[in-house]
C-alpha cells in the first residue's frame, strides 16, 4: 500500500485523533484555546482519558510499524515501489565497483519483494560506457523472468564510465 494510500487510512486526522485546539492542563481538567484566543474549559472523565491515551498508544504503534517496514528489505534503498511500468537502470561504470556486489543483492531482493507477484512489467538496464538490455521491452513480473533477470544481473560486472543520457533515452522507449 503506498504511502498516501497509508496516510489516508490512518492519518490522525481520519482517525479523528488530529485535533487543532491547543490542550493544556487546568484545576478541573484542561482550557480549549480557540483560534481567536477565547479560552474555554473542557473536561474529560478518567475513563474518557483512558480511552484517548488508548488510542493514541495504538497510532504510536501503527505508525512504528509502518516505519519499520518501510525501512526494511529493498524499500529501503528503493523505496517503495507503486508503478505498474519499471525499468531498472543499474550504473556499471568502474565507479561502482566497490558498492556493486551489495547492490546487486539488493537488486535481487527488490525483484523478489516489490516487483514478483504484482500485476506489472518491468525491464533492466544496465550502462557505463554503453547501454545493455536485458530484454528489447518491458516484460510481466512472472517467476521466469524474475529467475533470468536476475541471472542477467548476476552476470554483470563494472567498468568504464557512465553515459547516463543514453540509459535514460532508452528507458524512456520502453514498451
Amino acid at each position: 500500500i503506498s504511502s498516501a494510500d497509508w496516510l489516508s487510512k490512518y492519518s490522525l486526522q481520519s482517525l479523528d485523533l488530529y485535533n487543532k485546539k491547543m490542550l493544556t492542563p487546568c484545576s478541573n481538567g484542561f482550557k480549549h484555546v480557540t483560534a481567536d484566543g477565547q479560552v474555554i474549559e473542557l473536561s474529560l472523565s478518567h475513563q474518557q482519558l483512558n480511552k484517548r491515551m488508548q488510542q493514541i498508544k495504538s497510532v504510536r504503534q501503527r505508525y512504528t510499524a509502518r516505519l519499520q517496514w518501510l525501512l526494511s528489505d529493498s524499500r529501503l534503498v528503493f523505496g517503495c515501489i507503486q508503478e505498474k511500468k519499471i525499468v531498472i537502470m543499474i550504473d556499471v561504470s568502474s565507479s561502482m565497483s566497490v558498492h556493486f556486489p551489495e547492490l546487486k543483492e539488493q537488486l535481487m531482493a527488490l525483484i523478489d519483494e516489490q516487483i514478483l507477484g504484482k500485476k506489472c512489467s518491468f525491464n533492466v538496464l544496465a550502462y557505463s560506457t554503453k547501454v545493455s538490455q536485458w530484454k528489447s521491452n518491458l516484460v510481466p513480473s512472472t517467476e521466469d523472468n524474475r529467475t533470468e533477470a536476475q541471472e542477467w544481473i548476476g552476470s554483470l560486472s563494472t567498468g568504464g564510465s557512465s553515459c547516463l543520457l543514453e540509459a535514460i533515452n532508452i528507458s524512456l522507449r520502453q514498451k
